[in-house]
C-alpha cells in the first residue's frame, strides 16, 4: 500500500469506482477490496491504509459478523473471529465502506432460486438496516462463482455491482477483480503487472481462486458425515419404522 500511496495511486469509493471512466489527466486509482471481513483487518489492514489516506470495501459474511468462521474448513489451529458490528460501524465512520458477500458464503452456483434469493436478500437487508443503503449497493460473489442466472437473481435484489473473479464481461453485475496473494512478492502484485508475467500472474490467481470450490466440497462431505453419524434414539427408530410401515 505505501509503494502504491507514493507511486501516486490512490483509491476509489464503491460510487467513485461506477462513475464516469477517468480522463488522462485523472491520477491513478484503483478499487481495494477484501472479502470475509476477518477481524485481523482492524489490527493489520485499516490503520495502515488510514495514515496513508486510502479507502478499501470489505465484503462481509453478514450471518458471521462478530462470529468464528465455522463456515469455512478448518485450514488453521484455531478458528478465526470475523469483525464485529461494533467494529464495521467504528471503521465506517472513518471513511471504510462495506458491502455484501452473501449472508453465509455458500456457492451460490451451487443453490437452488430459493436459497439464491434467500442469500442475496437478507445479507442486503441487514447491511442496509445496520450501515445505511450505500452498504446494500454491492455484493462479492462467495468464492467468484456467478453465471447468468446469479446475475438475474442479483440485480432483482437491488444490487448495482457485483464483483466476481479474474474474469468479467464488462456487466456490471459481473466484473472482474485481481486477487492478491501470498506469494504476491515486491511492490507490484502479478497480476496487475504488464506483458507475459501479468498474464501469467492472472492465469494462477484465476486457478487459485477455482480451487476455492474444495472448501465447498469439503463442507458438503462433512455435513453428509455429521448426518451418518447423528445418534439414533429409541423414540426416533420406532418413528422410523412407523413411518416405514406406513408407507
Amino acid at each position: 500500500m505505501t509503494a502504491l500511496a507514493r507511486a501516486g495511486w490512490r483509491t476509489l469509493s464503491l460510487d467513485a469506482f461506477s462513475g464516469p471512466l477517468p480522463t488522462p489527466h485523472t491520477p491513478r486509482q484503483f478499487l481495494l477490496t477484501f472479502d470475509d471481513g476477518y477481524a485481523s483487518l482492524a489490527e493489520h489492514a485499516y490503520p495502515v491504509l488510514a495514515d496513508l489516506g486510502f479507502t478499501a470495501t470489505t465484503f462481509l459474511i453478514t450471518d458471521y459478523v462478530g462470529k468464528a468462521n465455522t463456515w469455512d474448513v478448518r485450514y488453521t489451529w484455531n478458528r478465526l473471529e470475523h469483525l464485529s458490528w461494533a467494529d464495521v460501524e467504528q471503521w465506517q465512520a472513518r471513511g471504510l465502506e462495506f458491502a455484501s458477500h452473501g449472508a453465509t458464503h455458500r456457492r451460490l452456483t451451487w443453490l437452488d432460486d430459493r436459497a439464491v434469493e434467500a442469500e442475496l436478500q437478507s445479507s442486503r437487508a441487514v447491511l442496509t438496516a445496520r450501515l445505511g443503503p450505500e452498504a446494500g449497493q454491492a455484493i462479492a460473489y462467495p468464492f467468484g462463482a456467478i453465471d447468468d442466472r446469479i446475475v438475474r437473481h442479483t440485480r432483482e435484489a437491488g444490487y448495482a455491482l457485483g464483483f466476481g473473479g479474474v474474469k468479467g464481461n464488462g456487466d456490471l453485475l459481473h466484473l472482474p477483480r485481481v486477487p492478491v496473494y501470498c506469494w504476491d512478492l515486491g511492490d507490484i502484485p502479478f497480476g496487475l503487472r504488464q506483458g507475459r508475467l501479468g498474464a501469467l500472474g492472472k492465469m494462477v490467481a484465476h486457478a487459485a481462486n477455482r480451487c476455492a470450490v474444495g472448501t465447498t466440497v469439503m463442507r458438503r462431505l462433512a455435513s453428509r458425515q455429521r448426518t451418518w453419524r447423528r445418534p439414533v434414539s429409541i423414540e426416533d427408530d420406532v418413528s422410523r419404522r412407523a413411518r416405514i410401515c406406513a408407507r
